[in-house]
């Protein structure tokens, strides 16, 4: 079994490399969209897409470890 001190570092450790990665995909995304004025028109959805996506995601992480409703358990279930 993982300790809970250990589980909270893991976690931690995942949401930040998470977070590392979406940070480098978006300086990638703003680096591209500066080119040139064609791309520039992508630039906004692009990040936002990103950012929505690590909201997603860190949103499903965190859901997983800290469940938002407790599961009902009962005894004489079918």
């Amino acid at each position: 079994m993982v300790s809970q001190g250990k589980q909270m570092n893991r976690d931690v450790i995942v949401l930040l490399l998470g977070t590392l990665k979406v940070c480098v995909f978006i300086g990638l995304a703003i680096g591209y969209a500066n080119k040139d004025s064609k791309h520039r028109d992508y630039a906004i959805p692009v990040v936002g897409a990103l950012a929505f996506a690590w909201v997603s995601w860190a949103v499903t992480y965190i859901a997983q470890i800290h469940p938002f409703v407790q599961p009902e358990i009962t005894k004489n279930a079918p």
